[in-house]
C-alpha cells in the first residue's frame, strides 16, 4: 500500500474546511465564490498526492487555471439564482454584480 503522507490528509482538510466556510458563512456574502476557486484546484492535488505521493510541477501551473474556473463556476451557478436572492436579500456575488454583470464576469 503506498503511503500518502500527512500532505495528503491536509489537502483533504483543506478542502474541508473550505467547503465547511462556504456552508456555515460564505455562501450568503459577496465572498461566496471563495471557496469554490480556492478548492477546486485543491481537488487534483489532493488525488494526485493520494495515489503517487507526490505532486508533478505541470499540475502546480494548473492552480491559477482552477481558482479562475472555480469563481467562474460560482458565478455561473448564482445566475440561477440571482433573482430568488435579491428579493431574499442575500448578497452573493451574483447579486452584488448583477445579472449582467455576473454574465459578463463568467
Amino acid at each position: 500500500m503506498l503511503n500518502a503522507g500527512p500532505a495528503t490528509a491536509i489537502a483533504g482538510v483543506a478542502c474541508l474546511a473550505l467547503g465547511f466556510a462556504y456552508d456555515l458563512r460564505l455562501s450568503r456574502t459577496a465572498l461566496s465564490w471563495l471557496p469554490l476557486s480556492m478548492a477546486l484546484p485543491l481537488l487534483p492535488i489532493h488525488a494526485w498526492l493520494g495515489a503517487t505521493a507526490t505532486i508533478p510541477a505541470g499540475l502546480l501551473t494548473l492552480v491559477p487555471v482552477g481558482v479562475l474556473g472555480g469563481a467562474g463556476l460560482a458565478l455561473a451557478n448564482g445566475l440561477a439564482d440571482v433573482e430568488r436572492d435579491t428579493r431574499a436579500g442575500r448578497r452573493a456575488i451574483a447579486v452584488a454584480l448583477g445579472s449582467r454583470g455576473a454574465w459578463f464576469a463568467q
